[in-house]
């Protein structure tokens, strides 16, 4: 069975003026005045008039034989007016004809020759510039009447010889009355104004096409092709084509005609051809189409290579339907094909099995069919990946990198990182850049370092997963940024729940971070996602560096797996972390959001009712309605570290309504608060588990007090005498967030039950420059019945 596709190319002409053609049907009567005024009516100038004659040119007894031309622009005779100082003096008049034109835009031409001598202002002899000039005019109707004309050219003085040309315009068809006149302005002077050869050159308007009927002769769908155009005229026609734009190949037709159609033989197979076709004729301009395209079949396109599972997928599509078949090797030779899929179809797929790991493939796709040439694509490349794990490998980079690819980043001009650094022992002395970053665990982590450049990327690994199923991704990361901005230099673990390997792909689900003490200290990252329906996930640790400038990333501890159950003091206290499922926990506080990458967070305190450690929470509302203080929640998801706190990030979580009834709070010093667990680095030095994120009691005199209107509520700094000071202010106590009730006072006594949090305090807000920023402890109180207040004069 033969198929035929149309191409229909829609074409904007720009005309492009090219070398004229001859006159033909000129409509004007003795355009060159060869046979006198035949055809010609000649008038008389209004000021010293007189009836232009023709005749030759040369010396006596030619008719025009002052300052005598070489030679007559067309013929061998012209017309005009001469005069000879002292003799004659200057004479004025002009020729007319009336006649119809029949075609669209059209350009009237006339050789003229404007030459005088005389006495110019300093009475020397010799040429004059404005002693004479040569008109055309032109009315679009029958008249007599030079003073009728819309447009009018000249031509002026010239040089000794030379003919010039004046131009005037026709605008469609109709009757016109052209006119041809001179003007001889000096009395004391010789003048020649001649002029000769009227010509009409139209332009030739493509009214529509080119179209390109590929495989117009059905015997041959793949190697013909029939290009057609109409013009306003009737013209030659002529196609230059070939594979680029030097086209190299021409077919064309003599035959004057308005509908063109040229067949195009021998082309080759699956190629993309250029070609512009072109209308010439007599007493007109040439015009073409400007470049254009068109493919034959059989073409292919979106040719993609993807894995799934332990296949590697090629895709591509044909303009035609054909059948289905990949060579393939590890060098141009191939070497290997898959099996002929004889199923015709325009969306092809091949598996290929049985690939070597990490390795380098050549390929091309095949495709055939009845009637038309089998064609293959040109070479194209695949690398293929570790087969999946079952279990997160080599997770801490001792054993070099596999399975683990290292790949680079889409950003411009990015470089690769610098991949497994070490060895930097954890136990040991050696430190590893300006950062002096040691590995968290054993010797070795992936790390990046510039100075003045882009390096992003990562590594990624892929593996087996239940289809359906929650999975966490969890590592250690550090971060140093030493120019503007630590907020700069960023982490991000990534999961693509498909198994992809692009870290580009839409579908990846990503959490991002930075060091809050962008230093050598570790801090805590997760990511957790559901596994799509191949039952294989692919995990990324990325560096993104957004500018070119100084900084260093490392990367190290990677686990995976599902959240486990776990108390939030285990949760905190983690060496290696993973991802947690914390049951029946009450919400016991709201803070103020966290933003990562443009997105904001709501944030909740939660603690389980018996066990006195708490955490915060930060919920994507993409995802659900986060919960409200007094409910009660069981959350699954991935610790991170969010500003010097640890934190959960709440991947899937069910609420159970309250209000149920918080836990008691754990009364305590000043002095007692902080300290240092795995997850959990204390601002401050201390020996005691860390109680950031439980409930507290704790007391004191207020020691400032100021109103806080994005909040809606009192801050006061509340003092116990333990020495605590505020870094920035200088201000000794704990920041207490106080809701309702009385206004406190600097003075006051207060004593509040709420949750400890760490708050970020940027004077210079919004972010945008480290400088000033710290941090400090803060109690987060829920409601007026949760602190008590002693006025100072009681």
């Amino acid at each position: 069975m033969s198929m035929t596709k149309v191409f229909v190319i829609s074409i904007v002409l720009t005309f492009v003026i090219l070398t004229p053609a001859s006159c033909i049907d000129n409509p004007i009567t003795n355009p060159s005045f060869e046979s006198g005024l035949t055809g010609w009516t000649a008038y008389a100038g209004s000021t010293n008039g007189a009836l232009p004659t023709t005749g030759c040119i040369g010396s006596s007894p030619c008719v025009f034989d002052i300052f005598a031309s070489t030679s007559a622009p067309d013929g061998s005779n012209v017309c005009g007016l001469q005069s000879l100082y002292p003799t004659d003096p200057p004479k004025n008049g002009g020729v007319y004809q009336v006649f119809t034109w029949g075609y669209g835009f059209a350009e009237i031409t006339i050789s003229g020759r404007a030459y005088s001598e005389g006495y110019d202002t300093y009475l020397n002899w010799g040429p004059l510039a404005d002693g004479c000039s040569v008109s055309v005019g032109l009315a679009d109707f029958s008249t007599s009447d030079r003073n009728d004309a819309s447009q009018w050219s000249s031509v002026y003085w010239g040089d000794y010889d030379p003919w010039q040309t004046a131009t005037v315009y026709l605008y469609g068809s109709g009757t016109y009355t052209l006119f041809i006149e001179n003007a001889q302005l000096e009395d004391n002077a010789t003048v020649s104004s001649l002029w000769d050869n009227v010509s009409i050159k139209t332009y030739i308007n493509i009214t529509s096409g080119p179209t390109v009927n590929v495989g117009d002769d059905p015997n041959r769908p793949d190697t013909t092709a029939r290009i057609e155009w109409t013009t306003d005229i009737p013209s030659k026609s002529r196609v230059d084509y070939g594979l680029d734009t030097n086209y190299g190949s021409y077919v064309q037709d003599d035959t004057l005609t308005t509908d063109h159609s040229l067949l195009l033989e021998n082309l080759n197979p699956s190629s993309q051809y250029h070609f512009i076709a072109t209308s010439t004729a007599p007493n007109a301009y040439d015009t073409d189409s400007g470049d254009c395209t068109f493919d034959l079949p059989i073409c292919f396109s979106n040719i993609s290579v993807a894995t799934e599972g332990l296949d590697t997928i090629i895709k591509w599509n044909t303009d035609v339907a054909s059948t289905s078949q990949v060579e393939y090797g590890k060098t141009t030779s191939y070497g290997s094909t898959s099996d002929l899929d004889t199923e015709l179809t325009t969306e092809h797929e091949v598996h290929l099995t049985g690939l070597d790991e990490n390795s380098d493939y050549h390929f091309r796709v095949w495709a055939s069919r009845s009637l038309y040439t089998s064609v293959h694509s040109d070479d194209q490349t695949f690398h293929t990946y570790p087969d999946p794990v079952s279990s997160l490998e080599n997770s801490s980079f001792e054993n070099d990198l596999s399975p683990w690819v290292l790949y680079q980043s889409s950003i411009t001009g990015s470089t690769d990182i610098d991949g497994r650094i070490g060895p930097y022992p954890s136990s040991g002395t050696q430190t590893w850049s300006s950062a002096q970053i040691k590995a968290y665990d054993g010797s070795y982590f992936i790390g990046a370092q510039t100075t003045s450049e882009y390096k992003n990327g990562g590594v990624f690994q892929r593996l087996y997963w239940s289809a359906g199923q929650l999975c966490t991704l969890c590592a250690r990361f550090a971060t140093q940024n030493n120019s503007v901005s630590f907020y700069d230099t960023e982490f991000r673990l990534g999961i693509d729940p498909d198994g992809g390997v692009d870290p580009t792909d839409s579908d990846i689900v990503w959490w991002t971070g930075f060091s809050p003490t962008n230093n050598n200290q570790w801090h805590t990252g997760g990511v957790t996602a559901t596994a799509g329906s191949g039952g294989i996930v692919t995990v990324f640790l990325d560096v993104v560096n957004k500018y070119s400038e100084e900084h260093v990333v490392a990367l190290d501890d990677a686990t995976f797996g599902a959240p486990v159950a776990m108390s939030i003091g285990n949760l905190k206290e983690m060496a290696t972390c993973t991802g947690a499922e914390i049951q029946d926990a009450l919400v016991t506080a709201e803070a103020p959001s966290v933003s990562y990458t443009s997105t904001s967070y709501p944030r909740r305190y939660i603690q389980c009712a018996d066990i006195p450690a708490g955490i915060a929470v930060l919920f994507d509302t993409s995802r659900g309605t986060p919960p409200s203080v007094g409910d009660k929640v069981t959350i699954k998801g991935a610790p991170v570290y969010a500003w010097k706190e640890a934190t959960l990030f709440a991947y899937d979580w069910t609420t159970t309504q309250g209000p149920f009834t918080l836990p008691d709070p754990l009364g305590m010093s000043q002095k007692s608060i902080g300290g240092s667990a795995c997850n959990q680095i204390a601002l401050y030095a201390s020996q005691y588990v860390c109680n950031v994120g439980s409930r507290v009691r704790l007391w004191g005199k207020v020691t400032d007090s100021n109103y806080d209107y994005t909040e809606g509520a009192q801050i006061c700094q509340v003092d116990d005498g333990t020495g605590l000071v505020d870094p920035y202010g200088g201000i000794k106590g704990v920041r207490v967030k106080v809701i309702g009730g009385e206004e406190v006072a600097t003075g006051d006594y207060l004593m509040a039950t709420g949750v400890l949090s760490i708050e970020h305090i940027d004077p210079y807000y919004p972010h945008g420059s480290s400088t000033g920023e710290y941090d400090v402890y803060r109690l987060i109180t829920n409601s007026a019945s949760d602190w008590t207040c002693i006025p100072a004069e009681e």
